[in-house]
């Protein structure tokens, strides 16, 4: 029983392009080795999964990511960000 205890879950290794073509492996930007993380998480149908990010990760990918699996998304927003709630522009 975890009900008031938060835990976090998973990680990526993060690797530059430049590394990965040098050792033939994918590329994967931090974007989308956080939307594995997200697609991944093993949820139970009696928990509401919270993803907290700092400003970096706040953006399109990551919260469309959250919004398909029903997981509330808490983000930090950089000055240079524009948010368009219900995707009015």
């Amino acid at each position: 029983m975890t009900e008031s205890y938060s835990f976090t879950w998973g990680f990526r290794s993060y690797f530059r392009e430049t590394y990965c073509e040098e050792h033939k492996i994918p590329f994967k930007s931090k974007l989308d080795l956080a939307v594995e993380l997200i697609q991944e998480y093993p949820m139970s149908n009696d928990e509401q999964v919270y993803v907290l990010v700092d400003s970096w990760y706040t953006g399109r990918k990551v919260i469309e990511a959250c919004h398909q699996r029903g997981f509330r998304f808490i983000g930090g927003l950089r000055p240079n960000r524009n948010i368009y709630p219900l995707g009015l522009e």
